[in-house]
């Protein structure tokens, strides 16, 4: 199931990325103002405020930079509850891209070739990708690229068909098929049971700080991976909570994410061996810096399994 689900996204399993490569972001992010399909170069490489990574900072067309940080794909059951989950850096190469994979997507340009299109629609999808004609190069194009699909039209003018019932509607008449179809949906326009919702949605809303919630699914007994998953967060995200909560919560039992012992005395002797005093060697929070872990150890474990081992040292 995972082998066919990774196979099914845009997002490749294995990702080579250098300085200088034009890429592509995979997935929206609201709070950056980044959409499916916003395009950048790679500038550099730099870790989070977290210490995780390095991963790519890229630079957007507008000239803004952001750090691409590990997001999670996943199908979830009935219940929500993820089957299968797949993490990776949401960007891919932007050298060129087919017209199918471009769906959904929204691109500030594109230079476009639609001289071999064999399917009505193919025009539209590719050239609606777009947010305006200044970011248009059109190579190429065929009668096929702009035929339009007579399904869709039929679709279509049945669409306009109902509009125009909807606008004939009188005010009265509007709020009454509204109620009825807020009733049929499990609904209710009662204002006093309407009241009571919102309090109680209100009431659930309120807002906790991350670690907070993170903690409630430690005492829980979700695993490393579960706790990802729930959150939406990347594992090594998490584990970089886990190192938080034994600085700030210490009465939280975090023992469930302990390491291996044998890659726990590794590293508790790594670290002894090097916490000499050596100003150069040590980050804000006084522990050692862990790129001179991650170097000791050959590169073979991920900062985010470090900075998690960080929590059970004795230092």
């Amino acid at each position: 199931m995972m082998e066919s689900f990774v196979k099914s996204l845009i997002v490749q399993d294995k990702l080579v990325l250098k300085k200088g490569a034009k890429v592509m972001f995979l997935k929206n992010n609201h709070e950056n103002s980044i959409m499916n399909g916003t395009l950048g170069v790679v500038v550099d490489f730099k870790k989070d405020l977290d210490d995780n990574g390095p991963f790519p900072l890229v630079q957007l067309m507008d000239k803004r930079k952001i750090l691409a940080k590990p997001d999670i794909w996943s199908i979830n059951n009935e219940k929500g509850t993820p089957l299968v989950s797949f993490e990776q850096v949401p960007l891919r190469l932007a050298w060129a891209i087919t017209v199918h994979k471009s769906q959904g997507m929204t691109l500030e340009a594109a230079e476009i070739n639609l001289s071999k299109a064999f399917e009505p629609g193919q025009g539209y999808v590719a050239l609606s990708r777009l947010k305006d004609l200044d970011g248009l190069k059109l190579l190429g194009i065929n009668r096929m690229a702009i035929e339009v699909d007579a399904l869709a039209l039929k679709a279509d003018q049945r669409f306009q068909e109902l509009s125009d019932e909807i606008d004939s509607l009188s005010e009265s008449d509007f709020e009454k098929e509204w109620k009825c179809h807020i009733v049929a949906s499990g609904g209710t326009t009662d204002p006093n049971e309407i009241k009571k919702q919102k309090a109680k949605t209100q009431a659930k809303e309120k807002k906790i700080n991350t670690y907070q919630q993170t903690i409630e699914l430690i005492k829980e007994g979700k695993s490393l991976h579960e706790i990802s998953e729930h959150r939406g967060m990347a594992i090594t995200t998490i584990q970089g909570h886990i190192l938080k909560i034994s600085d700030s919560y210490p009465e939280v039992n975090i023992e469930a994410y302990r390491p291996e012992d044998v890659l726990m005395d590794r590293i508790q002797k790594i670290y002894t061996e090097a916490d000499n005093g050596n100003e150069e060697n040590y980050s804000p929070d006084g522990r050692i810096k862990s790129s001179i872990l991650f170097k000791e150890l050959g590169g073979k474990i991920d900062y985010g399994t470090i900075k998690l081992a960080y929590a059970y040292l004795d230092i």
